[in-house]
C-alpha cells in the first residue's frame, strides 16, 4: 500500500497506473470507459480525494499509451490533461537525457555536480534536438536522433567506438578464418 501526504497549500499533479485500486475495488483504468474526466475518487490507502483524468500519450510509431494524471486540487478534466501533458513531456526530457545520452552514469553527489550534470544534459538535448530539426523530415525518435548526432558533430567518437566494437569482434572473425586489417589510404 502507498500513502501519500497531500499538503493543503501546495497542488500536485502526479501520475499513477493503470492497475491502481479505488476504495470502491474498482481499478484505475475501468473510469476510462464508465467515468468522467475530473471527477472526484478516492485511491485505496488515501483518505483524501483526488481529481483524476486521462489523456492518450503518442509514443514511437503510431502507437498510444492511457496516461492517468491525479490533482490534489479539484481541476476541470481538460486543464488536468493540459497539466499532465506538459509534466510528461518534462518527465520525458529527464528519461531521455538520463539514458539516451548517458548521463545517468554522472556524478550527482554534490551541488557542483548536479550543476554540471543540469549544464550536460541540457546541451545533449539541445544538441540532439537541432539535428532533429535540421534532418529532412524530422526524425522524432530519439535513438535515431541521439545516433544521427553523434554521426554527424561527433564522428571520431563514432569512428573510436567501431574501432573498439572490431578489436572486441576480432576473436569471432578468426574463428569464421576471416583477419580483420586496418589500414590508413595513402594519400
Amino acid at each position: 500500500m502507498v500513502s501519500l501526504y497531500i499538503s493543503q497549500t501546495l497542488h500536485k499533479i502526479l501520475y499513477t497506473l493503470n492497475n491502481r485500486h479505488l476504495q470502491d475495488g474498482r481499478t484505475v483504468k475501468q473510469l476510462y470507459r464508465h467515468g468522467k474526466r475530473g471527477q472526484q475518487v478516492f485511491l485505496e490507502g488515501l483518505t483524501q480525494p483526488l481529481t483524476i483524468s486521462w489523456f492518450w500519450l503518442k509514443r514511437a510509431g503510431s502507437n498510444r499509451e492511457l496516461r492517468f494524471v491525479l490533482s490534489s486540487h479539484p481541476y476541470s478534466g481538460a486543464y488536468l490533461v493540459m497539466l499532465g501533458r506538459k509534466r510528461w513531456a518534462i518527465e520525458g526530457f529527464f528519461k531521455t537525457i538520463k539514458h539516451r545520452f548517458g548521463l545517468h552514469c554522472f556524478g550527482q553527489s554534490t551541488k557542483l555536480g548536479v550543476y554540471r550534470w543540469l549544464i550536460l544534459s541540457l546541451l545533449a538535448y539541445l544538441l540532439a534536438h537541432w539535428i532533429d530539426q535540421w534532418s529532412i523530415p524530422p526524425i522524432l525518435d530519439w535513438k535515431a536522433t541521439c545516433d544521427l548526432t553523434l554521426s554527424v558533430l561527433f564522428p571520431s567518437v563514432l569512428w573510436l567506438r567501431l574501432l573498439r566494437y572490431l578489436q572486441i569482434s576480432a576473436d569471432i572473425a578468426a574463428r569464421h578464418g576471416f583477419e580483420i586489417i586496418l589500414k590508413p589510404i595513402p594519400t
